[in-house]
């Protein structure tokens, strides 16, 4: 599968700081996508969580720094398998589909985001279940991102033992309901999936996080997965 590597990122809900990932499937954007997301179309996805690759990735942390993503795979596929938020390794959120799910997986103690419908500007925090979640910062402040969203210094969605859950607002697209299929997001997603190389996926990313600056941060997938699609 295509994947795009990213030192510097032009994102600005990132931050100058934070170097990034983006993922596609080899003939269908969506396709390390799970087929149960249901933002992307329903006949796209994969019903294949690539093993090989989650367990590179959850390696694959800058030396002295850190690295976070988000899956909607379902948490049960990969939380005790691949070493994800353990020390030193990727923390890997679960993007839930439904409250239901959000709470479960907070019961389970499964760093947790979902998306929320919300008029205007959002803040303070709601209270799912027994659980409190919390706005991304970056949805509550313009001059909030990833990189400065904690001011105590370690992002909010990287950190694996948090006893919160984070919201995203869930926006209304026009064409597609999936936040990387719209705008800026979704030219680099395209551009991805005509990366070529000879190496795995996972090989290519322990390389390129290898030869970041001590320190750095990275974000994986700014768009898609953990899948397989072939």
């Amino acid at each position: 599968m295509p994947l795009s590597l990213q030192t510097k990122s032009r994102n600005s809900k990132i931050g100058p700081r934070v170097s990034c990932t983006t993922r596609s499937g080899g003939v269908d954007m969506y396709g390390t996508c799970p087929s149960t997301c249901p933002l992307k179309p329903p006949d796209k996805g994969t019903h294949k969580l690539d093993s090989a690759y989650a367990r590179k990735l959850s390696k694959a942390v800058p030396k002295g720094g850190l690295a976070w993503a988000y899956t909607h795979f379902d948490w049960r596929y990969w939380f005790k398998d691949f070493g994800f938020n353990t020390e030193g390794r990727t923390v890997m959120n679960y993007s839930a589909s439904h409250i239901n799910k959000a709470i479960n997986a907070m019961d389970k103690g499964i760093p947790t985001v979902f998306n929320l419908p919300s008029e205007g500007t959002p803040s303070g925090h709601v209270k799912l279940g027994d659980h409190y979640f919390i706005w991304c910062p970056a949805e509550t402040h313009e001059d909030k991102n990833c990189s400065n969203c904690n001011p105590n210094g370690r992002p909010i969605c990287a950190q694996p033992d948090r006893k919160v859950g984070v919201l995203f607002k869930n926006k209304k697209w026009k064409k597609n309901p999936c936040y990387a299929a719209n705008g800026f997001v979704v030219r680099e997603w395209k551009k991805t999936m005509q990366i070529l190389s000879n190496l795995t996926d996972g090989t290519r990313l322990l390389h390129w996080i290898k030869s970041l600056p001590y320190g750095s941060w990275v974000r994986h997938h700014i768009a898609g997965d953990m899948g397989k699609d072939y």
